[in-house]
């Protein structure tokens, strides 16, 4: 405005992602995804505006960061790119408005997890596919922060109520919230006959989103490196097409224990010529019980896949295994896997991982974990110092 250029200026203004407290930010809950947008177009301008686009008012229209790209683009009079996934919601190509947005999950810091969601508005539908890790984990960069250590310290002296508790315990594999009507998204309804056709609805709509987008998070993130070699994991990924509306059927049913696949077919798929098929297999054999005999077999050929992730998720299923030396033999391979010079910095976070929250260790065990080195030379950005934290946090609370 000092500069006289407000009535020339298209402007955005919008903030990156909800409150930077635990539930809010890096949750995909409208908590942690809905953000201000607000937008300013002058008079000179104006036939570049969103069609119900009025000063001072507001709209219902449902738009993403993915969209913003596009829209500035459109905004300089150019058609987008075909390969953007966002829609213009101003300018020359201004596109029809969306029925859906999606939310997304994956690493955070050191702890691996991996989350999807799907809003139409109203509702927002919540995939879980480690529905056997909690919702919150012990992340160093969280934990400095009092109200995380407060609310962890109240759970463990079991100060909480149920709805507080949540969120330090292990999650269901689908969620369902009514925004209108919860908008603290409490009260899951997707197991809710009332509610099992808009369920249905956005479970498929999710699935054909990842599908056709070529969700890179359908494979771990060292598998996905591994396969990708020179090539980025998006070239990878435009090559293998139809894996990937594969790994999208396979991930859904294998973490499906109420509507998925057998132990049986489970035990098969873990076989599979392709490593990111079976490393959905084999993580949905760890969750099965471990009376069954055709599961642990299976876990137990996989946990010597060539794959370190695939064997990772095998470990992972064994380490409930009623047999000791089953156990016992688990934390040995995982303890291999989780070594940073022979297997990368994404393996090795993988299999800490899974060797702090879920391995009873010997003091034998524990010395070996502290042995272990905590990066390579050249880590990938930002990646170097989690192995160190995890190996800290798996030999101190132990």
């Amino acid at each position: 405005k000092a500069d006289g250029l407000n009535e020339s200026t298209i402007i955005f203004y919008y903030g990156d992602h909800g409150s930077g407290m635990p539930r809010s930010k890096r949750w995909p809950f409208d908590s942690g995804l809905r953000v201000p947008l607000l937008l300013h177009v002058p008079a000179k301008f104006r036939q570049l505006a969103p069609a119900d686009y009025e000063s001072g008012k507001l709209t219902d229209r449902l738009v993403a960061f993915v969209d913003l790209g596009p829209t500035a683009i459109s905004l300089a009079g150019l058609n987008p790119p075909t390969n953007m996934q966002g829609i213009p919601f101003a300018g020359k190509y201004n596109g029809a408005a969306k029925k859906h947005l999606f939310g997304y999950r994956g690493r955070m810091d050191e702890r691996v997890d991996m989350v999807r969601t799907c809003t139409d508005g109203r509702f927002i539908y919540m995939r879980h596919f480690y529905p056997d890790r909690p919702y919150l984990k012990h992340v160093d960069y969280m934990f400095q922060t009092p109200t995380t250590r407060v609310w962890n310290e109240m759970y463990q002296a079991g100060e909480l109520n149920a709805a507080q508790a949540k969120f330090w315990q292990d999650k269901p594999v689908e969620e369902l919230f009514d925004l209108q009507k919860d908008p603290d998204e409490i009260s899951n309804l997707a197991n809710s006959p009332a509610h099992r056709e808009k369920t249905d609805e956005l479970r498929s709509t999710l699935k054909t989103w990842m599908r056709e987008t070529l969700d890179l998070g359908l494979l771990p993130e060292a598998e996905m490196h591994r396969l990708a070699g020179p090539q980025s994991p998006r070239e990878y990924a435009l090559a293998h097409k139809k894996l990937f509306a594969r790994l999208s059927d396979v991930a859904f049913r294998s973490m499906d224990r109420s509507n998925g696949y057998s132990t049986q077919e489970l035990a098969k798929l873990s076989t599979d010529s392709h490593s990111g098929i079976r490393f959905w297999a084999v993580r949905g054999l760890a969750t099965r019980s471990t009376s069954d005999t055709k599961r642990n077999k299976a876990l137990i050929a996989a946990s010597d896949d060539e794959s370190p992730s695939v064997a990772i998720a095998a470990c992972d299923g064994l380490l409930s295994n009623e047999s000791s030396s089953t156990r016992r033999k688990a934390v040995e391979r995982l303890i291999e896997l989780a070594n940073v010079n022979h297997y990368g910095h994404f393996a090795a976070v993988a299999a800490l991982n899974v060797l702090d929250m879920n391995a009873d260790l010997t003091a034998s065990e524990l010395k070996q974990l502290e042995g272990l080195d905590r990066q390579v030379k050249n880590p990938p950005v930002r990646l170097g110092k989690y192995v160190g934290k995890l190996i800290d946090h798996a030999t101190s609370s132990k």
